[in-house]
């Protein structure tokens, strides 16, 4: 800052600032010059003066002790011969008037939002917004953020102020008014909201780095321009490419395909959403996989034609991605989650996490929408096969701002609605309304839940890392009492499309077929082979691959001889990857049937009862005699079922058990629980 020569001196005031301090100076003379009144009279009328008319930052002209801040602050100033008279008769409180402009003004912080070199908006410690405004000729000025309006206060250089309540952490939009006309803030950076460019002051987040860059491995941010033959226009959408996809030129990814609200673009989620802090920040704590981020622009007639038939091409056409259901999401908040809904809802077999942030179908559909956006022609689709669709969907999530969230009532009906059709989903709930640091947490807590199940396979990682050969006869069960020592059979071919057959009948029928000799008494040793009658089914061209593939009318069958082995295996986890050990030994993955055995060698007679967890459906024999069927479709959870109190004989007890998998993923969890619900450890697995 220059300083504001006057009549030849140097004083160490810009000219704006000089004559912010003489109008303080003035009022504390006026002060002054009447009869003797209480010092905290005075002191109220200064500090209402300071709040009011300055918000200027002082330190850089001394240091923070107050005599040197005295001086130099003062040593070339034209009130210098009055400020010394006041300081005689009131030195202490004239330092300690200093003292709090100086702390008032140290506090106040620019936040990113603003343009280069503007020291305002401001934002205090307690996050309250202070905005200025020259416009000499106005009559009034107002500041409206969030909705709440602040009227201006104007100084005699014809400079606005105003000071918000406190702010909620995150992006903000805001809107001045200028004798009624709206503008926005020549000071802050604009982004389109609110269906114009529009202002915004980022608050910091207290004590919270989770929305913060960071020291961390970066990916990149493409901006993506593409011809629709849709719409008869060029298009363009934002690409976010994780950390090591420049780096791993083999590598594919999964995509999610993320909408912004109405009033907004394909420029939401990548600027006022900060995309890529929130991934890059997970995925170097180890709390999300890496994938691709499609941030499309969903202004057009027919969105749901141009991401199926446009978008979702380009994407998996000119980037390395896994193109599949199973590495496919979709996301959206506000009215990008009313289409994230329909989409979903019409072609489940395109998606496998559906995400919706501050939205949910009208209960009160607006007039001339109902064809397409009427809300009961989708539960109607979900009410003719919830179970396929809970199939389909391995994470289906809903979240909202809290009761002051526009979305919420809309929300909270068809949430209920879903429980009464029985569709499955996670409701996440954050306080903060309709608006961006809501939707930052939304995806914070929904990128955590993606693909956890599946990217590894893809990439090249097998059985290895989730079991190893046993290096010893026997073993214990781990610290949880989880038995991780198995027998497993290669899977054999068992064709269901969906669990929603999964009935006490069909699993009954399914588990007693005869598929190999000795099914039920054989105790295989590891490399050992069986002989299986299968059926497989015949899988058409392009069945389940891109976007638009056509599922079979009426599937066709054939039976097939095959030779199974059988693999001894401690696995690394407490929940055993039957998955993993598919993909290992290069074997189905879908519509199949496991076989596991292991040994519980016990040191005395045992009352236990036998818990499991299984994805999905499954049935288990202690020493030859049922125990426990777990039909439906279920989700690996621990203990999710107990069996009646068993009797385990001293020495060999035999633990067999039969797991079938539809179209989704499968792995189990098993512990022996004493009568208290406690984990037995007192044993040994053979």
């Amino acid at each position: 800052m220059k300083p504001f020569t006057r009549k030849g001196k140097q004083d160490f005031f810009c000219k704006d600032t000089y004559n912010r301090w003489k109008i303080l100076f003035s009022m504390i003379q006026k002060t002054f010059s009447r009869s003797q009144k209480a010092e905290n009279v005075i002191k109220s009328k200064i500090l209402d003066t300071i709040k009011e008319r300055t918000h200027v930052n002082i330190l850089y002209l001394c240091g923070e002790n107050a005599n040197e801040l005295h001086e130099n602050l003062f040593s070339n100033c034209r009130l210098r011969l009055f400020f010394n008279r006041i300081m005689n008769k009131k030195l202490i409180f004239g330092i300690a008037m200093m003292l709090c402009c100086t702390n008032l003004s140290a506090q106040n912080t620019a936040p990113v939002t603003n343009i280069r070199g503007a020291q305002y908006p401001q934002i205090t410690t307690d996050h309250r917004g202070v905005f200025q405004l020259r416009a000499p000729q106005a009559q009034e000025v107002i500041v409206d953020i969030g909705g709440k309006k602040y009227p201006m206060s104007k100084n005699a250089e014809g400079i606005w102020t105003a000071t918000t309540d406190p702010l909620m952490s995150g992006i903000n939009y805001y809107f001045m008014y200028v004798d009624g006309v709206q503008i926005s803030d020549p000071a802050s950076e604009t982004f389109y909201g609110c269906s114009r460019m529009a202002s915004c002051i980022e608050v910091p987040y207290n004590n919270d780095n989770r929305f913060e860059p960071a020291e961390v491995a970066h990916g990149e941010t493409a901006m993506r321009r593409y011809y629709s033959k849709t719409h008869q226009a060029w298009r363009r959408m934002f690409v976010y490419l994780p950390p090591s996809y420049q780096k791993q030129s083999s590598r594919q990814y999964p995509v999610l395909y993320i909408l912004h609200g109405g009033g907004e673009d394909e420029r939401g989620w990548a600027l006022q959403g900060r995309t890529d802090i929130i991934l890059e920040n997970l995925i170097a704590q180890g709390k999300a996989e890496e994938f691709i981020v499609v941030m499309p622009d969903a202004n057009c007639r027919d969105f749901e034609k141009e991401l199926l038939q446009e978008c979702i091409p380009v994407v998996e056409q000119n980037y390395r991605v896994l193109a599949d259901a199973d590495h496919r999401a979709m996301a959206g908040l506000s009215m990008g989650g009313l289409y994230t809904l329909n989409t979903t809802i019409n072609h489940p077999e395109l998606f496998r996490y559906v995400g919706v942030f501050s939205s949910g179908w009208w209960a009160n559909t607006p007039k001339g929408m109902e064809n397409t956006m009427g809300a009961e022609q989708y539960y109607q689709k979900l009410a003719a096969r919830p179970d396929y669709y809970n199939q389909q969907f391995r994470e289906f999530y809903i979240t909202m701002g809290g009761q002051e969230d526009i979305a919420f009532n809309n929300c909270r009906i068809m949430r209920e609605r879903f429980d009464k059709i029985g569709i499955k989903h996670t409701y996440f709930e954050t306080p903060g309304g309709h608006t961006w640091p809501v939707w930052r947490e939304s995806l914070y807590q929904f990128a955590q839940l993606l693909f956890k199940d599946k990217v590894e396979l893809a990439n090249g990682d097998k059985a290895k890392d989730y079991y190893t050969k046993p290096t010893s006869a026997t073993s214990s069960v781990d610290d949880q009492g989880f038995i991780r020592r198995w027998r497993l059979l290669e899977p054999i071919s068992r064709p269901v499309r969906s669990n929603n057959v999964f009935t006490d009948t069909y699993l009954r029928e399914a588990f007693n077929t005869q598929y190999f000799k000795n099914q039920m008494t054989i105790l295989p040793k590891d490399g050992q082979k069986v002989k299986t009658t299968v059926v497989q089914e015949v899988v058409p061209p392009g069945f389940g691959r891109g976007p638009m593939a056509q599922q079979p009318q009426k599937p066709e069958f054939k039976t097939v001889n095959e030779t199974l082995t059988w693999h001894e295996l401690e696995s690394s986890r407490y929940n055993v990857k039957l998955f993993r050990f598919g993909e290992e030994y290069k074997q189905r993955l879908y519509g199949v049937l496991y076989w596991a055995v292991t040994v519980v060698d016990c040191p005395e007679d045992m009352t236990v009862r036998l818990a499991v967890g299984s994805n999905s459906s499954s049935m288990w024999w202690v020493n030859g005699k049922e125990a426990l069927l777990m039909s439906g479709d279920r989700r690996m959870v621990v203990d999710d079922c107990s069996s009646p109190l068993l009797t385990l004989k001293k020495g060999q007890n035999i633990i067999r058990g039969a797991i079938i998998n539809g179209p989704g993923m499968s792995d189990f969890c098993i512990r022996l629980l004493d009568e208290k619900g406690k984990p037995v450890k007192n044993i040994t697995i053979r």
